[in-house]
């Protein structure tokens, strides 16, 4: 069996001991951002989420898990989808060592996989049996008998493989304004992508609703808070500066924006609170954000 390149990362902060493992599989380029696999225990409560512009498959492995290679049965707890967000959400760390496994899918991806309008998941997480029982437990089996991290990776794209093979898939139009808004950072005109696609206003909106899970103009706005959320961490440009590469009107347009979807001003939000190698974000209890209650390693 060929092997596969799969970014390893070892990580012993304050925040926690924790294994990372990333791996971009290029056979599924077109569906998936990249699957990965967290490993270990972290010591702060509460982490903050940004909106990916996309939506996730979770496999949440037992907690108390210290290995892959622990006993089938012990292993596998559940899975759930979560859709697309448009403003940040909190994160309940557990309090014992675990492991999960995510699949992250393209703003496009999960139309794909699930082949069903994506805007009923937008804005919540579900369980993965509820779209798709039969599959759920085949992913189950295969996790359960994966032995190392290598395997449940294998496992999760054939998996996703296996569902994208479906007939359902996004439409042409919406794979090409998908592109260009990305390209763009959401800077384009959503009336200019819609006459380009020769499409009516509506019939476009509906359709990117359906096949990405929120409207264009909502993907768009998405799309440049995290082009000015990575210029704001970086550090390296005044916030006017960053406000007009990002595209917005103004200055007060900008802090209005990153404030209603991160909960900070950008002159506030400290980038040293990001956890290493991730867009998450060290969060305190009693903020007014939404807890899902999802748990992560």
């Amino acid at each position: 069996m060929q092997s596969i390149t799969i970014d390893f990362r070892h990580f012993d902060t304050e925040l926690g001991t924790w294994r990372q493992a990333v791996w971009r599989p290029p056979a599924l380029s077109h569906v998936v951002s990249a699957i990965w696999y967290l490993e270990g225990k972290l010591t702060h409560p509460r982490e903050r989420l940004f909106p990916p512009g996309s939506a996730e498959i979770v496999v949440r492995l037992r907690g108390g898990l210290s290995s892959v290679a622990a006993e089938p049965d012990d292993r596998f707890v559940g899975a759930e989808v979560m859709g697309q967000i448009t403003r940040a959400i909190l994160i309940d760390a557990p309090d014992e060592r675990s492991a999960v496994l995510g699949i992250r899918l393209h703003p496009a991806g999960a139309y794909g996989v699930f082949g069903h309008p994506i805007h009923e998941l937008t804005g919540g997480s579900v369980d993965l049996a509820d779209l798709t029982a039969e599959a759920t437990e085949q992913l189950a089996e295969r996790c359960a008998s994966a032995s190392s991290v290598e395997g449940l990776m294998r496992v999760a794209a054939a998996w996703v493989e296996r569902r994208a093979s479906r007939p359902e898939r996004p439409s042409a139009a919406v794979t090409w304004a998908l592109a260009r808004l990305t390209e763009a950072h959401g800077t384009i005109r959503i009336a200019s992508l819609q006459s380009q696609c020769g499409m009516s206003r509506s019939r476009f909106t509906t359709a990117f609703r359906e096949q990405v899970g929120v409207a264009p103009k909502v993907f768009a706005r998405i799309t440049r808070f995290r082009r000015a959320l990575g210029l704001v961490r970086s550090g390296e440009r005044a916030l006017t500066d960053i406000a007009l590469a990002s595209g917005y009107y103004d200055q007060a347009h900008f802090t209005s924006e990153f404030r209603r979807i991160s909960g900070f001003t950008p002159g506030e939000f400290p980038a040293s609170r990001f956890f290493p190698a991730s867009d998450s974000y060290m969060a305190e209890p009693g903020t007014f954000f939404q807890d899902r209650g999802r748990r992560a390693p």
